[in-house]
C-alpha cells in the first residue's frame, strides 16, 4: 500500500472503518488478488449455539466464521489485525457480518448484533443470505463490506444507533469524568431477548449503576430502567433525533407534600411578530413516570394538583402564571417516545404562531392588597417564587420579595381551579 494512501486513512476521521473496509473487501473475496504486505488467517470456524433468546423452547443453531487480516503497510509498521465475524445459519448460509466484539441475540427470528461503548450500535441481520458454499458466504461478506465498510469497523451505515444520554441524561450516564474529563463508557454490556418480540439492552455507567433499554420489534424503544426502576422515557434515544430539544434532565414536582422526579427536556423557540420583531421563548417539556406531561415556559416550579400537572411562574408583568398540562393516559401507559417528539413539534408550532398562554393569570397585588405599594415599587427580578407545595388537593406558592429579610415571605394557598382561598404572609 502506497504512503499516501495509508496516510490518508490514518487521518481520516473514520480511518477505521476505511481500512477495515479495505483489509476486509480483499480478505473475504476469493477473486480478489492480495496486495503486497496483506496477510490473512481464517482463526477458527465454531458452532454457536443458542443466541440469547429467553425461555425460547427450540434455539436455533448457527455457525461463526473468525478471520483475522494483518496489514503492513510500506512503512513496516505492525498494526493489530482486524477481526471480523460472519454468522452463518444451520444451511450454511451467511446472514450477519459485523466486528467479532458485537453481542448477538435473535429478535424475532432473526440475528442481531449489538456494540456498546458510549452508544448502543445494532447490527440487524443481512437482508439477503448469501451461501449455503462457503466460496458464496465469503464473497458475499466481501460485498457486503465493500458496500457498507462500517460493518468490519463497527459503523455501518444501515446500522440502528441508540443515543443513552438520550433516554437516561448526562448527569445519569455520566456521573464521573476521566482525569482528562472524558465521559467514561458503558461497560458489562449485554443482550437478551424473549419469545414475545422484546429486545433488552443493559449496561452499567462508571459507578456501576445499571441502565436498561426495551426495544420492540421494530427497534423502537419502549422503556427506560435504571437499577431496574423505570423512568420516564421523555426523548426518544434513536439518532439522529427528530427534535431539537436539549435534556433529558430530571427535575423534581411537588405531589401531596413530597417532591417527586420527572424527566425534562428544554428549547429556545423564536416566535416572528406582527410587526417584525422577534420574542424569544424559553420552553420545558416534563413527562412523569405514570404518563402525565406539561410544556410550558422553563421557569415555572412544577407540581401536582388532583391529578394536574401544573407549572407557576412570576413574569415581569408581576402576574403568577399558572398552565396546566396534559393528563396522563386513564391506562397509566406511558406515551411512546415517537409520539412524544410529534407532540414537541406541535407545541413548537403553536409557540412560534401564538405564544404560550397560561392557563390562569394572577396580579402579585391583587393577591396581597396589603402589600400592593411595596410590591408596586419592587423590581421584578427582586421577586422571586421560593416554593411551590402541592398537597391535599390545594397548591401553596411562597414567594419571596428580595429586599426583605430571608425569612419573610408571601404566601398563597389555590384551590384546583387555581382560585385563591388562602393569602398571607410568614415572618416579619
Amino acid at each position: 500500500m502506497s504512503q499516501y494512501i495509508w496516510d490518508v486513512l490514518m487521518n481520516n476521521t473514520y480511518h477505521a472503518a476505511g481500512m477495515s473496509a479495505l483489509i476486509a473487501t480483499i480478505l473475504l473475496s476469493t477473486e480478489r488478488a492480495w496486495p503486497e504486505g496483506m496477510a490473512v488467517r481464517l482463526v477458527k470456524t465454531e458452532p454457536l449455539g443458542g443466541l440469547n433468546v429467553e425461555g425460547a423452547p427450540h434455539p436455533r443453531s448457527y455457525q461463526q466464521e473468525l478471520v483475522d487480516a494483518h496489514l503492513q503497510p510500506g512503512n513496516g509498521i505492525e498494526h493489530p489485525p482486524l477481526r471480523v465475524r460472519l454468522v452463518s445459519d444451520a444451511d450454511g448460509r451467511l446472514i450477519w457480518v459485523g466486528p467479532e466484539a458485537a453481542l448477538l441475540a435473535e429478535h424475532h427470528g432473526r440475528v442481531v448484533g449489538i456494540l456498546a461503548l458510549h452508544t448502543f450500535v445494532i447490527i440487524p441481520q443481512l437482508l439477503h443470505p448469501y451461501g449455503p458454499g462457503e466460496a458464496e458466504r465469503l464473497n458475499g461478506a466481501a460485498m457486503q463490506i465493500e458496500a457498507d465498510p462500517g460493518l468490519a469497523g463497527g459503523h455501518p451505515d444501515r446500522a440502528i444507533v441508540l443515543e443513552p444520554a438520550l433516554a437516561f441524561g448526562l448527569q445519569r450516564l455520566h456521573p464521573t469524568l476521566d482525569s482528562r474529563g472524558v465521559p467514561n463508557p458503558l461497560r458489562q454490556a449485554s443482550i437478551s431477548a424473549d419469545p414475545v418480540g422484546t429486545l433488552s439492552l443493559k449496561a452499567e455507567n462508571a459507578v456501576g449503576d445499571r441502565l436498561g433499554l426495551t426495544l420492540d420489534g421494530g427497534f423502537n424503544v419502549m422503556s427506560a430502567t435504571v437499577n431496574g426502576d423505570p423512568i420516564p422515557l421523555i426523548r426518544n434515544p434513536r439518532v439522529p433525533p427528530v427534535v431539537s430539544w436539549g435534556g433529558p434532565v430530571p427535575k423534581t414536582a411537588s405531589r401531596n407534600g413530597q417532591d417527586i422526579e420527572v424527566m425534562t427536556c428544554a428549547k429556545t423557540v423564536v416566535r416572528l411578530m406582527a410587526d417584525g420583531s422577534k420574542e424569544t421563548l424559553s420552553l420545558r417539556a416534563a413527562l412523569s413516570l405514570d404518563g402525565a406531561i406539561w410544556v410550558g415556559p422553563s421557569d415555572c416550579r412544577l407540581g401536582f394538583i388532583m391529578g394536574d400537572f401544573v407549572g407557576m411562574r412570576i413574569t415581569p408583568r408581576k402576574v403568577i402564571e399558572i398552565h396546566r398540562g396534559i393528563a396522563p393516559d386513564p391506562s397509566g401507559r406511558l406515551p411512546d417516545p415517537i409520539d412524544f417528539e410529534t407532540l414537541l413539534m406541535q407545541w413548537e408550532d403553536r409557540c412560534r404562531s401564538e405564544g404560550h398562554r397560561p392557563t390562569v393569570e394572577i396580579p402579585l397585588e391583587d393577591l396581597w392588597t396589603d402589600e400592593a405599594a411595596r410590591i408596586a415599587t419592587t423590581h421584578w427580578s427582586s421577586i422571586a417564587l421560593r416554593r411551590l407545595v402541592c398537597v391535599d388537593g390545594e397548591l401553596t406558592a411562597s414567594v419571596c420579595l428580595l429586599d426583605s429579610g430571608p425569612d419573610e415571605m408571601l404566601v398563597a394557598t389555590f384551590d384546583a381551579d387555581f382560585s385563591p382561598v388562602r393569602v398571607g404572609k410568614v415572618g416579619r
